[in-house]
């Protein structure tokens, strides 16, 4: 059954990413020596099972306790101790820090468009416009901004959280081989928060460029 597994895998990959093999294949190859462990993992145990169990109803019982205990128990008290060690950012509370961000600025429109166009003179409107065109093309840009420094440490205090938290789950996952070739295979997929991280950088580095562009 590992093996019937273990070669599925391998194949649809290939077949999945036929045009982009030699970037799939270090990712595959990663997986299979994770899948390979976690094979070595049963087999070890099936063997030490059975050459200490008393007849085989006992050794498929101790084999069925242990993959009750690693694979179902010890992931769900990782779970639980990591909502408490390392807990994921509170989603409401974010909500709430950006309102209060965009609601301050909103009141004080004002105060930040004279600021950017005190900084930046030769951006400034060359007309005035009305109450709609000031404060959909006058004031938004300088807003925008603002908004965008204000939030980027929130943003990135709630990014290192996430990272703390699956750093800290994997630590937790050398207990559980399951959980552990779980985890491999999320990160592989592209799911790990560090990429995440890489991808906002990267998102934002883009976005100052354009800026700094059509800026001057």
């Amino acid at each position: 059954v590992f093996g019937l597994v273990g070669t599925s895998v391998a194949i649809a990959t290939i077949v999945t990413e036929l045009t982009h093999v030699d970037q799939a294949l270090p990712a595959l190859l990663i997986w299979l020596l994770g899948f390979a462990f976690l094979l070595g993992f049963w087999l070890c145990m099936a063997a030490g099972i059975n050459a200490s169990a008393r007849n085989s109803a006992s050794a498929g019982l101790m084999l069925l306790s242990v993959w009750v205990v690693t694979a179902l128990l010890t992931p769900a008290l990782i779970s639980a101790s990591l909502n408490m060690i390392a807990p994921p950012p509170d989603r409401l509370h974010g909500v709430l820090e950006l309102r209060a961000i965009d609601s301050d600025l909103n009141q004080r429109r004002d105060a930040v468009s004279e600021a950017y166009y005190n900084a930046e003179p030769d951006n400034r409107p060359i007309r005035q416009g009305d109450e709609y065109e000031e404060y959909f093309v006058g004031e938004f840009y300088p807003r925008v901004l603002a908004f965008d420094a204000a939030y980027a440490p929130l943003a990135a205090a709630r990014e290192q959280a996430r990272v703390h938290q699956a750093r800290t789950l994997r630590l937790g996952s050398v207990l559980s081989p399951s959980l552990a070739l779980k985890l491999l295979s999320e990160d592989l997929a592209g799911g790990a928060p560090e990429r995440r991280t890489h991808f906002l950088a990267s998102a934002d580095l883009y976005q100052t460029a354009w800026r700094e562009h059509f800026d001057y």
